[in-house]
């Protein structure tokens, strides 16, 4: 039985086989342990140093230890207004887009959002939008696998969406 696994985690532990989120904030610095996706998540896309925030992207998505950006993401459930989460999305998509780096997503309620930005961004298939802790029904992973994102999944999915996506890996909760 192939059992889910989740690619990004908030677990500090770096002996996991998960990137482990780093929050981008002013003064971050990638410890020397681990594998990192860094990036803004969208309940902190309102934060008043955003544009710092932004900047912490940038400059860490070059460190070795770094591998994607997120979790980024569009969440309908929380805080703040979609538009605001859409921008700091959009400008982290960019520089995934322009770094050739695949982003980990956090999406809730935004499917038709996130699906209308990846058509405008078109990510290679080197650099991958990965949806993080997928629980969704089986056709929404059918649309979604079918536009080029690929699926991760955590403890809580869908067994019926997990056996209709390629490749799944080993689970290291």
């Amino acid at each position: 039985m192939i059992l889910p696994a989740d690619i990004h985690t908030h677990n500090p532990d770096p002996t996991r086989d998960a990137l482990i989120h780093l929050e981008a904030r002013p003064g971050l610095i990638v410890p020397d342990l681990g594998l990192y996706s860094v990036g803004i998540h969208p309940w902190e896309a309102g934060a008043k140093d955003i544009d710092e925030r932004l900047q912490v992207v940038s400059r860490l998505i070059n460190h070795p230890r770094v591998l994607a950006i997120g979790e980024a993401g569009l969440d309908r459930r929380h805080n703040p207004d979609l538009g605001i989460q859409q921008q700091v999305f959009e400008a982290q998509a960019s520089l995934a887009c322009d770094n050739d780096m695949p982003m980990i997503i956090h999406c809730v309620r935004a499917w038709d959002t996130l699906l209308a930005m990846h058509k405008r961004f078109n990510p290679k298939p080197s650099s991958p939008w990965i949806i993080h802790g997928f629980r969704g029904k089986p056709a929404l992973a059918d649309q979604l696998l079918n536009a080029g994102m690929l699926l991760s999944y955590g403890s809580h999915y869908n067994p019926d969406s997990l056996a209709i996506t390629p490749h799944p890996l080993h689970e290291t909760d």
